[in-house]
């Protein structure tokens, strides 16, 4: 499969659905396929992140991320990008990345390759807003995930793995994506519970 919905793009969905909420477009798209993430097949994500072929972007982060409002009312101020370091994102996608990039002031933090057809997405909230982007879609249920956090849950399927963390009453989103990533059975699954027991040790 071919990755055309690349990780840069995929933050400018997450920086516009967090300032201006999840449109009922997108949500409604949640519910086109069962196998799918919760939304992974969207009009604005229609590629998949896999390194050969055509299905939906796990990257819908987009649909799936937290809405507008009090979506930071519980996230003191800090650099989301010094929650992972250089070597633990390097090791998950299993290839060099560039160095974390913030998304305009959000508490979001972007690494990539320079072609952007791999990268580590770090989105971080309240809990609230986090949980209500996991659960507020039309498609299938999030499942709970142990061994991560105070509480975790993932939606994942053929178009890629979201992990979603909550650490008191913050939470956090991880996505990542790759050649090396994108065809694994869990669809990264392991490598973001990975970098999420890293975030919830560092996040404040």
């Amino acid at each position: 499969m071919t990755f055309t919905t690349r990780p840069r793009q995929r933050s400018m969905l997450v920086l516009a659905t967090v300032v201006f909420g999840a449109s009922a477009t997108l949500l409604a798209a949640c519910g086109g396929s069962s196998s799918s993430p919760g939304g992974a097949s969207t009009a604005a994500a229609s590629a998949s992140p896999a390194s050969g072929g055509s299905a939906s972007s796990p990257t819908t982060s987009a649909s799936r991320s937290p809405a507008a409002g009090s979506a930071k009312t519980a996230v003191a101020a800090f650099d989301p990008c010094a929650l992972l370091t250089q070597d633990e994102v390097d090791t998950a996608v299993g290839q060099p990345l560039g160095p974390g990039k913030r998304v305009a002031t959000l508490d979001d933090c972007l690494w990539t390759t320079s072609d952007f057809v791999a990268g580590v997405d770090v989105t971080v909230s309240g809990w609230t807003e986090i949980k209500a982007a996991a659960t507020g879609g039309k498609g299938k249920a999030p499942e709970s995930i142990s061994g991560v956090g105070d509480e975790a849950l993932n939606l994942n399927g053929s178009g890629g793995s979201l992990l979603y963390v909550r650490k008191g009453s913050q939470g956090f989103l991880i996505v990542i994506n790759g050649p090396h990533i994108d065809g694994t059975a869990d669809h990264g699954l392991a490598q973001e519970k990975v970098l999420g027991l890293a975030i919830v040790r560092r996040l404040p």
